[in-house]
């Protein structure tokens, strides 16, 4: 009896891999804005305090941090990559719809670590194999086209969760979560096996957490950009986690909070498609600089006026600063990084060092918000991205010799 060939991901039509990876960060993203946004909200109403808020996002940050690493050497090593994927999903999904049902501070901590860990890897991981499978063409690349759909499914999706939260309560919110996580399952076991095999190789296996430092190091340019990106990337920053909560305190309803975060997710879709020519055509650091310099302005501007219109247009804004890190990140790693290592290095950029990020400013955040009132915590978010622009000035102009992608 005759082997069946292996099928190469190379040869899935164009369309197949565009609607697969569309599918999947639609729903992902979906799931996340659907309940995600108002947690926050849900703990002020239980009668969290402003640090415990924090050290919720801190603590998940610090799990993050440290499991993460061994999480993604077991994904690497997995000859089931897909099936790795569809019970994690799982169990992201019941972890995260217990947490709005219980009061108690120490069972919330847990299950958001643990549903943190799942879902920021599992997205690093499919982001890095999105961007490889779609530059396998030797074309141009179409990860910009199909990541705008979890922009839209976030969008969308967000909005429709404030209205519910306000006029439902969360439970409802939950429940369509669960079912959002339900069909993501299903197009993850749709997905060929064969898209994980770009992404992965027994060298990557084998490549320990001192292999990835020692590999990083050798490029100064990258290990500071990406430092200086981690500090303080937007999506769960502090900044990020207090801004509903100091809306509703100025007198801003769920829904009109929603509204921001919506807006701010629809204006990606067109940056989504434009990034990667905005990066070749001014550079990488001309972007990065342009990156911290936007957030330092946004955030003075909401120190220096408090109003929550002001919180409210700066958070769409954040659109600008999302696109142009998330494609620069995944961009820098695979000029730079050889292939069989990409999903290593990714996912310690964007879960570990992120969640170093993470975990700093939420944890400063509770501190401020508590002790100083919530206008001082977007001084601190100005502070942070003055600290980022310094190291991506001081790193210099971007190598010459990237790395092939061999």
């Amino acid at each position: 009896m005759s082997e069946q060939p292996q099928i190469s991901p190379m040869s899935e039509p164009p369309r197949t891999k565009f609607i697969t990876f569309s599918l999947y960060f639609l729903l992902v993203f979906g799931s996340i804005a659907i309940l995600q946004p108002y947690l926050n909200l849900h703990f002020q109403a239980i009668g969290f305090t402003g640090t415990q808020i924090g050290m919720v996002v801190t603590i998940s940050s610090l799990a993050i941090i440290l499991f993460a690493p061994t999480y993604g050497q077991w994904f690497d090593r997995s000859p089931y990559k897909r099936q790795v994927l569809v019970f994690t999903t799982l169990l992201a999904m019941v972890t995260m719809a217990l947490v709005p049902s219980l009061g108690i501070f120490l069972a919330v901590v847990l299950l958001y670590s643990i549903n943190s860990v799942i879902t920021t890897f599992n997205i690093s991981a499919v982001q890095n194999i999105t961007y490889q499978v779609g530059s396998s063409e030797g074309g141009r690349n179409d990860f910009g086209r199909i990541r705008l759909w979890g922009s839209l499914g976030f969008a969308f999706v967000v909005l429709l969760g404030g209205l519910i939260y306000e006029k439902l309560g969360v439970m409802v919110n939950v429940w369509i979560f669960i079912a959002l996580s339900l069909a993501l399952v299903i197009v993850l076991l749709r997905m060929p096996a064969t898209y994980f095999q770009l992404s992965s190789s027994n060298d990557e296996a084998d490549l320990g957490l001192g292999g990835v430092l020692k590999l990083i190091l050798k490029n100064r340019f990258l290990w500071m950009t990406v430092v200086a990106l981690a500090l303080t990337d937007p999506v769960m920053d502090g900044v990020r986690s207090f801004e509903p909560v100091i809306m509703k305190n100025l007198g801003m309803t769920e829904s009109v909070i929603g509204l921001s975060t919506m807006l701010s997710a629809l204006f990606e879709v067109p940056l989504m498609l434009r990034v990667d020519r905005i990066i070749a055509r001014q550079g990488y650091r001309k972007v990065l600089i342009f990156i911290f310099v936007f957030d330092l302005t946004r955030r003075m501007v909401v120190w220096l006026f408090p109003v929550g219109m002001n919180i409210f247009v700066m958070t769409i804004l954040n659109c600008v600063s999302l696109s142009l890190r998330m494609f620069t990140m995944v961009s820098l790693v695979n000029q730079y990084i050889p292939k069989r290592f990409t999903t290593t290095v990714y996912a310690f950029f964007s879960v570990t060092l992120t969640g170093l990020g993470y975990m700093l400013s939420n944890a400063l955040s509770g501190m401020i918000y508590d002790n100083y009132g919530g206008r001082q915590v977007f001084l601190m978010g100005a502070l942070l991205c003055a600290v980022s622009l310094l190291l991506a000035v001081a790193a210099g102009k971007p190598s010459s010799d990237a790395t092939s992608a061999a």
